[in-house]
């Protein structure tokens, strides 16, 4: 099977996928080969969205940062957020079991 992801960044345990590079830059993320959360970066806006049985759940946040430079560094030279995202995912429960929060830059 081809590998159709531009860059993969392993972190914790996480697989982080690029789908996209350009405006909106995106990443898949997985868990022991789950697909767990999506992640869009876009005009400063850093989005994560769950995933529950294959689906992105596009009406639920579990991590949101803005950045007042709509042009700052893209997800994978961002150690720190990485680690946030991480937090997030987990502290929202892979199942979706825990309650969904929020933390703003």
């Amino acid at each position: 099977m081809e590998n159709n992801y531009k860059a993969i960044i392993i972190r914790n345990g996480y697989e982080f996928r690029c789908t996209c590079f350009a405006c909106p830059e995106q990443y898949d993320v997985f868990r022991d080969s789950k697909y767990v959360a999506y992640i869009r970066k876009r005009w400063g806006r850093l989005a994560v969205n769950p995933v529950k049985n294959g689906e992105v759940m596009w009406n639920e946040v579990i991590y949101c940062e803005v950045d007042d430079d709509p042009y700052a560094g893209t997800i994978e030279n961002l150690d720190a957020t990485i680690d946030k995202i991480v937090e997030a995912i987990e502290g929202h429960g892979i199942d979706g079991s825990k309650k969904v929060w929020i933390r703003a830059k």
